[in-house]
């Protein structure tokens, strides 16, 4: 009995077919295999690209801390790192602060030359030295309006530059008895005067300029108890003719001070990653000390 040839070849075909077909469904299912590993290592990548900028944030903020000092500190908001951002945040007390600006209740200059002059009505202080003889001023600000024993955060007091001192530094020093400014004069009070440099004006070339100097540290002592008598800027640069303007001028000596509480410590702190695209992590700390 012959067979059919047509029907022969169709039993052929159809193994192939079969193969074909098995062929196509497991490279599709490779394929499809594939995208879900690169799907996988992407998502895998996202997850610690997330990670290492939340790390960043958090060495950043811990950084700032150790460098911060006394005060309230500011958290990290939306800050850049690459084309992603990251959040820090203290959760804990911040601080609270009150700002202050005290006036000069009383201001003169004494005169070595001059031994019984009083000079209280000036509107001038002179600063000088001429190898022999000096000039030094008295000024003291009135620190009623802070509480007792409050915690001073920062004191810095500004002075307006009448006449440039480029031959070296106006120093401030500390004052051992009380004055006032229409009865002092050389004979009565250079003998109160401390030679401690407690700060120091750098040297001036030019006038008509206002100059800064931290006393937080004095501050805080007259704030704690200590009498109060004020300070006394003198120089020993030869030749040196400062002059900075009184309290009976348009430019009064004033002190800036803040008062209040520094962070609590130790504290909490968070790093929150923001990747460009979508995506974020969060890491932390519970164990951070700041800086007192």
């Amino acid at each position: 009995m012959r067979r059919n040839p047509r029907r022969v070849k169709g039993y052929l075909l159809l193994p192939v077919a079969v193969a074909i077909a098995l062929i196509g469904a497991i490279a599709f299912l490779i394929s499809r295999q594939s995208a879900i590993e690169v799907e996988l290592a992407a998502g895998e990548l996202d997850t610690a690209r997330a990670e290492y900028v939340a790390q960043a944030g958090l060495q950043h903020a811990l950084r700032h801390h150790a460098q911060q000092g006394c005060g309230p500190y500011t958290d990290l908001v939306n800050y850049p790192f690459g084309a992603d951002e990251y959040d820090t945040k203290l959760s804990h007390d911040l601080g609270a602060t009150t700002s202050y600006t005290l006036a000069v209740d009383q201001d003169t200059w004494i005169n070595q030359l001059q031994p019984d002059l009083n000079h209280g009505p000036d509107t001038k202080l002179s600063i000088d030295f001429d190898g022999a003889a000096e000039a030094r001023a008295l000024l003291r600000y009135d620190l009623s309006p802070l509480p007792a024993k409050a915690g001073v955060l920062s004191a810095v007091a500004w002075f307006h530059v009448n006449g440039e001192h480029p031959e070296g530094p106006v120093d401030v020093h500390g004052v051992s008895a009380d004055w006032t400014e229409t009865d002092a004069t050389w004979n009565t009070m250079n003998a109160n005067i401390s030679a401690e440099i407690n700060a120091s004006i750098p040297p001036q070339p030019v006038a008509v300029v206002w100059v800064a100097v931290n006393l937080t540290s004095q501050v805080q002592a007259w704030v704690n108890g200590e009498p109060n008598y004020g300070i006394s800027l003198r120089s020993l640069a030869p030749g040196i003719k400062a002059k900075y303007m009184s309290r009976e001028s348009s430019f009064p000596s004033y002190l800036e001070v803040v008062i209040g509480t520094p962070p609590t410590s130790p504290t909490k702190l968070s790093s929150t990653s923001k990747l460009d695209g979508g995506g974020a992590a969060s890491i932390g700390r519970g164990d951070v000390v700041l800086r007192q």
